[in-house]
């Protein structure tokens, strides 16, 4: 009914007859250097009356845009501040190239007092000169402390709770979207603004034709900083339980015409390097395709990490980039990229685990030694023509993964789990588009192909008499008493070699899975903009080879072709998009053939320049991927086997939303409100079975359906005269759902709510302060008897920096209550202290890390149907000194 409700409205759109909006483009440069001029003022005005149309300010390549419901007796006027007015008729055939004459004026004295933020329409432009202080040591310092911008522990950077899509330097992506590079490399000093662009469509062709949510952030350097090579050496050592070495070397060269970024780090403190090589920003969102899921059937265990990495992680890790740009012409642009990453890490950590089925309760208690070894290497080529009038691009990636981890679960005896997983992939992405007058058509091609072989071996050296919760080791029980594990696992008298190259003794049985994996979506892209409408339509194939081989080999093949029409309406501040895509499927093994139709509404309206909202709703089929269909029996890790029954999931899930913005650049306020709704149908569902020590998984032929409803809310505030910056970050949620354990249904319910107060603070250049909490509280309801008590968790950091001349001192203070039970709770402090001395281009840093060398960290966590209790080993006190050279 609802599809139905969605389409006719479809229908009734594609039928408006809607008054043409006219689009007047250009370039204002600098007559005498043809140099772009940034930030001039152009206004579209009635030639009879001289009243204002509409205005804009030009973008850093002096490009505007502007829109006008009538062609009649328009004219354009340019102002910039030392230049002379121009008044042209306006052209809305063809961009206007608009060259200014300098102008001498004499000024009266006067006191200005500019603002560190202000916007123009879409863009946002920060000062950063305002925010930067001497004990900033990189560009992401300095982000932090901007009003409505976000960065996350991992790099992650977020305007108004919304990932950015995109982060240029002077205009280009170096990165290509591994921007921490950039971030964590280029010093804070460096960079004279940021810009963010809402709404940001990187693809000029595209531009001012179809609507874009995406978010894009540009650095602007200072002038004496563009073209120059920054290098920048450090080397550090130290002691806590073993010797302690950390080291960068790299070298950045960003300009306008080509940008290079070499980088090598090196370290055993826990500090964060792999995130260097994380694709963070996805690029936009007309180049994204439809990928499918890569099946996986022996996944690694993760590292643990509820706490920052560096407290946790004990690591070696090398990692080693180099990116290289080069902008051809003012179109077209080549990128390279070369990445590899060595990391050796282990981690002790244990749980005190109960699963709540319908007729038992199921407890669990393990203490593990993890030990992981990951080399990846990846490789990226990217060449992009992009013109007023056409759009190449030609991407080529590789990449390879190779993890090698084992568990051991420790006491008198040893029960041990050895998952290799390794990935080799490569991709190719071809994008043509070209554009004429009304019309846009053009070609999108991705082809994938990946093969992930993998191994599970186990192994124990001791007999089951051994194995009780007593001997700090693995133990099952239930409520009758303890429950030993399966004759399957620890009847071996073997013992694994470890993940080191140590042998303990002979190889255990391999059990292989090797998967094989080529991909392939292939579409066709038409558009034109009839009557201020913007019609699209994209068509394609989308292919699917993929096999397992475990003993015989299994397919589940797939293709799929498909529809896609997409209308746009755009109208003064309102815009209005549907679209539906219809896809037929087909699974030739499986016997399994499926066409439906996938609706989609979304609705914008800008109140004011400061405040806009969004609605949409849509509904979204898909199937399952092989991992999700292979029939035959096998089991994941030591304690877990999984069967499928061999029937292809179907999942609909609609999701409705509503999203309210509000920003006063003046005021430096930001704040945003999003409320979601999301129903999932599945025709399968999963059955939990307890035997023996094993959870056994199986897929059963059964309808459910689970519900989600989300309120988040992001408050952002600056205080130009405090140099303060604070913001609020709220989430409530709450998921409904069926499982099935031990042939009965159970309904479940979690609530969760999270708060994440920061405060930035920097009253002068002697002090600064920032305080950043999450407190979180979750509660589970499972069936109709059990409740779980809610629990709170709070985490608070306090760091201050005092600065004497070129020396500073960070003392830093953490704080955590968790809730470990109804009754029983835990306290944790933390502390840290670091001095650092600058001496011209040198900085010396000696710091000390958990001073109150605390052991271990304690916490509970609620799923659907459990609740587990967790350990984690914290890194021991640590003392290092370092030394760094930037020139």
């Amino acid at each position: 009914m609802k599809t139905a409700i969605i389409l006719s409205l479809l229908s009734l759109l594609l039928s408006m007859n809607i008054n043409a909006q006219n689009t007047i483009e250009g370039r204002v440069t600098d007559k005498g250097t043809r140099q772009p001029l940034e930030a001039a003022t152009v206004t579209l005005q009635q030639g009879a009356t001289g009243n204002v149309i509409n205005y804009t300010l030009t973008d850093s390549d002096g490009h505007f845009r502007l829109n006008a419901s009538s062609k009649e007796n328009m004219k354009v006027v340019v102002l910039y501040m030392g230049y002379k007015k121009v008044t042209l008729p306006a052209s809305f055939s063809k961009p206007m190239n608009i060259e200014l004459e300098q102008d001498a004026i004499l000024l009266k004295e006067v006191q200005i007092r500019p603002g560190r933020v202000w916007g123009r329409q879409d863009t946002l432009k920060y000062d950063l000169t305002r925010f930067a202080s001497s004990k900033d040591q990189n560009v992401s310092d300095v982000l932090k402390k901007l009003p409505g911008i976000n960065v996350e522990d991992n790099g992650t950077i977020k305007y108004n709770g919304k990932e950015i899509s995109n982060l240029y330097v002077e205009g280009m992506d170096v990165s290509g979207g591994r921007y921490n590079q950039i971030n964590k490399n280029l010093k804070a000093d460096a960079v004279q603004a940021a810009e963010v662009i809402e709404g940001h469509q990187s693809i000029k062709s595209l531009r001012g034709k179809t609507f874009t949510d995406d978010v894009a952030l540009n650095l602007k350097l200072k002038p004496e900083i563009r073209s120059q090579w920054i290098y920048t050496a450090m080397a550090g050592g130290g002691y806590g339980e073993e010797t302690l070495y950390d080291a960068t070397l790299n070298a950045l060269q960003l300009s306008r015409k080509k940008q290079t970024i070499y980088n090598y780090k090196a370290n055993n403190t826990g500090r964060d390097m792999l995130s260097d090589q994380k694709k963070l920003a996805m690029g936009n969102s007309f180049d994204r395709v439809t990928d499918s899921e890569i099946p996986v059937f022996l996944s690694l265990p993760e590292l643990t990490m509820p706490l920052s990495q560096q407290r946790l992680l004990f690591n070696e890790t090398h990692t080693a980039s180099a990116n290289r740009l080069y902008r051809l012409d003012e179109d077209r642009q080549l990128r390279f990229q070369l990445g590899y990453t060595h990391d050796r890490s282990t981690q002790q950590r244990g749980s005190d685990e109960t699963y709540y089925f319908a007729q038992d309760t199921i407890h669990t208690i393990n203490n593990q030694d993890y030990r992981l070894r990951t080399d990846c290497l990846n490789g990226e080529l990217n060449f992009e023509n992009n013109t007023n009038t056409y759009y190449t691009r030609e991407n080529l990636t590789f990449s390879g993964a190779w993890k090698d981890g084992l568990s051991s679960i420790t006491g008198d005896e040893m029960v041990s789990q050895r998952i290799k997983n390794s990935q080799v992939e490569i991709k190719n992405y071809f994008s043509q588009l070209y554009t004429k007058e009304r019309y846009t058509w053009g070609i999108r091609s991705y082809i994938r192909y990946s093969y992930l072989p993998s191994s599970l071996q186990l192994s124990s050296t001791v007999g089951l008499e051994n194995l009780t919760p007593q001997n700090n080791s693995l133990s099952f029980s239930r409520r009758g008493g303890p429950v030993c594990p399966p004759d399957n696992i620890l009847d071996r008298k073997n013992v694994l070699p470890d993940a080191f190259g140590q042998t303990h003794g002979s190889a255990p049985t391999v059990e292989k899975m090797n998967v094989s994996n080529a991909y392939t979506d292939n579409s066709l892209y038409w558009m034109r903009k009839k009557n201020g409408v913007n019609y699209q339509l994209t068509g394609g194939f989308r292919g699917e080879l993929s096999s397992v081989k475990q003993g015989n080999r299994y397919s589940a093949n797939r293709y799929m072709f498909y529809a896609a029409p997409r209308m746009e309406w755009e109208k003064n501040n309102f815009l209005l998009t549907a679209s539906a895509t219809a896809q037929w499927s087909r699974f030739p093994t499986q016997s399994y053939s499926r066409f439906y139709i996938n609706p989609s509404l979304f609705f914008r309206y800008k109140f004011t320049p400061r405040w806009k909202m969004y609605l949409s709703g849509n509904i979204d089929k898909t199937e399952g991927a092989l991992n999700d269909i292979y029939p035959s029996m096998y089991q994941a890790d030591y304690r877990t086997t999984i069967l499928n029954s061999g029937i292809v999931p179907q999942s609909t899930r609609q999701l409705y939303s509503m999203y309210l913005e509000y920003k006063n650049t003046i005021k430096e306020f930001f704040w945003t409100a999003s409320m979601a709704y999301s129903h999932t149908r599945r025709n399968l569902i999963t059955e939990r079975n307890y035997t023996d020590g094993i959870f056994q998984l199986s897929s059963n032929k059964q309808n459910n359906a689970s519900r989600n409803y989300t309120l988040n809310s992001v408050l952002s505030k600056g205080v130009y005269d405090w140099n303060l910056k604070t913001s609020l970050e709220l989430t409530l949620s709450r998921n409904e759902g069926k499982q099935l354990n031990e042939g009965l249904i159970q309904d479940y319910r979690y609530d969760y709510l999270r708060a994440e107060p920061k405060i930035v603070w920097a009253p002068s250049s002697l002090f600064e302060a920032e305080y950043k909490a999450i407190i979180s509280c979750g509660s589970s309801k499972i069936g109709e008897d059990t409740r779980l008590d809610p629990l709170w968790d709070v985490s608070q950091r306090l760091t201050l920096s005092f600065g004497f001349h070129d020396t500073d001192l960070r003392l830093s203070g953490e704080h955590f209550y968790n809730d470990l039970s109804k009754n029983q709770h835990l306290n944790t402090w933390l502390a840290d202290a670091s001095l650092v001395r600058k001496a011209g281009k040198w900085r010396f840093t000696a710091s000390v890390m958990n001073l109150f060398n605390k052991k271990q960290y304690s916490y509970t966590l609620y799923s659907a149907v459990q609740s587990y209790t967790s350990w984690v080993k914290l890194r021991p006190r640590e003392f290092l000194v370092s030394a760094q050279y930037q020139w």
